[in-house]
């Protein structure tokens, strides 16, 4: 999958997961977070149900932010994946990639301001999956390959993540099942209003039930004896709020409310307008994933063929930068063309193409083994 970033200088960059017989894992801690929310949802098979990446800066002004994330296809498809709201709230237009693929098990999306030198401070959705329930089990949602950047188009350090799990129960006790209403069901952003929420059995109300909201604000609370909770809402942009009703050995229910702008009084007239603006600079590169093979220390792979496109209206330098966790089997021994990574420079003119070939020398003295896994990436600046 590829991020394109575009700042003052025009830089951009499009990443290529490379894959030899070696692969590692990425961790990251701290400051800005991104979340799987809610982090915990029980459902039952054949449920539909939509939960919400976030992202919260902590501060730090938020450019672009990408992620992957597998899931175990046995027990989980994915229906469809949406936009959010949290990198466009101000208006400002995105560059998106939005791809899912249930036969592996794995969700791509990546997404930037364009036109623009500022990030988003705010907390909020950064997309949206809506996953269906195959069969009783549970399922680790972790995101991986995260990254948050800042306003100079470089990935923000020490990024925390945190992870979901669903759990599809096999059976629920009959007639155990909870209701829940909101009243109102349309809040203000920014405003904090006292919203009354009721839980029921049928037509009996049930005390204990947790509520929990997520989405463009959160919150939560426990129902009194006669089922009911108020929650102060307090909506950070426009959007959707999921107010969860759960408890044990009750089948969970979820309502939905409306977060929108206070608008003011008065009459408008609009006029159609529109244009196709082609980006000042973009650049694509196939195929997106490398396998170099099984190789031996002392081994170089076959030579394959990457493609770079310059999508965009300037001409543009190319650069590359490699990346891996793999005791540098990658950073030491990626070749592009016939040098080494580091060396590589190419020019390419506005809508034309360009390639280059990539293979991996595996150094003689090199002794991991097992599956690896490394991140090319090309630099554009104009």
């Amino acid at each position: 999958m590829f991020i394109t970033l575009l700042k003052i200088k025009y830089l951009i960059s499009t990443i290529i997961i490379i894959c030899a017989a070696i692969m590692t894992i990425q961790s990251a801690y701290a400051a800005p977070v991104l979340s799987v929310e809610p982090a915990n949802i029980e459902v039952l098979p054949g449920d539909n149900f939509t939960l919400d990446i976030m992202v919260d800066p902590d501060g730090t002004e938020v450019l672009a932010a990408q992620y992957e994330l597998y899931f175990d296809n046995t027990l989980l498809n994915v229906l469809e994946q949406n936009k959010g709201t949290i990198l466009s709230h101000d208006g400002t237009d995105t560059l998106i990639i939005n791809r899912f693929n249930n036969t592996i098990g794995k969700v791509e999306y990546g997404e930037t301001r364009i036109e623009t030198t500022s990030g988003t401070i705010i907390k909020g959705v950064l997309s949206s999956i809506t996953f269906q329930a195959l069969k009783p089990g549970i399922c680790d949602l972790n995101p991986s390959n995260v990254i948050l950047a800042n306003t100079d188009a470089k990935a923000i350090p020490d990024v925390w993540i945190n992870n979901g799990s669903v759990k599809i129960n096999n059976t629920v006790t009959p007639g155990l099942e909870l209701s829940i209403s909101a009243d109102p069901t349309t809040v203000t952003v920014g405003v904090s209003t006292d919203v009354t929420f009721m839980v029921t059995n049928g037509s009996t109300p049930v005390e204990g039930v947790d509520i929990t909201l997520t989405g463009c604000a959160d919150g939560s609370d426990t129902t009194n004896a006669t089922g009911v909770a108020v929650i102060s809402v307090n909506a950070t942009n426009e959007g959707t709020i999921t107010a969860t009703a759960s408890k044990d050995d009750y089948t969970s229910a979820d309502t939905i409310l409306t977060a929108k702008q206070e608008t003011g009084e008065g009459v408008s007239s609009s006029v159609s307008i529109g244009a196709n603006i082609l980006p000042a600079i973009a650049l694509e590169v196939t195929p997106g994933n490398i396998s170099f093979g099984e190789l031996s220390p002392g081994e170089t792979s076959d030579v394959h063929t990457l493609t770079l496109k310059n999508c965009g209206g300037l001409d543009f330098d190319i650069t590359a930068d490699v990346t891996d966790t793999a005791n540098g089997l990658f950073e030491d021994g990626l070749l592009l063309g016939a040098e080494v990574w580091s060396n590589f420079s190419t020019s390419i003119t506005a809508e034309s193409s360009g390639t280059t070939g990539v293979s991996l020398a595996v150094l003689v003295d090199y002794i991991g083994v097992g599956s690896k896994e490394g991140t090319l990436v090309f630099w554009a600046q104009a």
